[in-house]
């Protein structure tokens, strides 16, 4: 049986984020991302507060919350620190 390649989704053509899938398991519910060139960090803001993750070597990245979670959005942000154009995520 042969495999065939892996096939990527292609990266967000305006710069940000932006939603490739995701999908739920038990409590948890995730959500599957691309993020442009610029973005050198995820900042995810609620009414906890703003904290920021940075982007690995990949632009892809899976972000999970559970229902305990107050509503979270996330944004692309890029090395200077300001937020790039376009919508938040919402998780």
């Amino acid at each position: 049986m042969h495999a065939g390649a892996a096939v990527e989704p292609p990266l967000p053509a305006q710069p940000g984020l932006c939603r490739i899938g995701g999908g739920t398991g038990g409590v948890l519910r995730h959500t599957v991302g691309a993020a442009s060139e610029q973005v050198s960090a995820i900042r995810l803001r609620n009414d906890r507060g703003v904290r920021e993750i940075p982007l690995g070597c990949t632009r892809f990245f899976v972000l999970g919350t559970t229902h305990h979670d107050p509503i979270t959005y996330a944004s692309g942000v890029d090395r200077a620190g300001n937020e790039l154009d376009g919508s938040p995520l919402l998780l």
